[in-house]
């Protein structure tokens, strides 16, 4: 979750550091704030914001409460409250979130989806199903 009173693209307190030479395959479940620097590939999850380093080498998805991106990822990112692509980012995937930043300079290679609130599972009519005619 977002610290009180920081700017959404202030480097967070992390509870957990993932360094640049960490290698992982398969699934991570992740609690609390996270900077990953290194390489995953399989999917991400956590409740709470992720934030991909410069360093950052991700091949999978990425489901979590905030997601911001200043490395490589090959794969879909899910937010349920925000996706920033920094000036440094480079995505090749899908992102989705109530609320995107995409800065000068960074590259996406996919689609955009803003939903109103992501707090809803697949499946759930909030998310899947089309707008009512007024």
């Amino acid at each position: 979750m977002a610290e009180p009173g920081r700017s959404p693209d202030a480097v967070p307190r992390s509870d957990l550091e993932l360094g640049a030479e960490t290698e992982f395959d398969g699934l991570v479940l992740l609690h609390g704030p996270t900077r990953i620097e290194g390489r995953i590939r399989g999917e991400i999850r956590s409740e709470d914001r992720v934030w991909l380093g410069a360093q950052a080498r991700i091949e999978g998805r990425i489901d979590a409460e905030e997601v911001v991106v200043e490395g490589a990822v090959e794969g879909d990112l899910r937010a349920s409250r925000s996706i920033v692509l920094t000036s440094s980012a480079r995505v090749q995937g899908s992102l989705e979130s109530p609320s995107l930043r995409l800065e000068e300079g960074s590259q996406l290679e996919g689609r955009c989806s803003m939903v109103g609130s992501l707090e809803a599972g697949p499946g759930s009519p909030a998310r899947d199903s089309e707008p009512s005619a007024p």
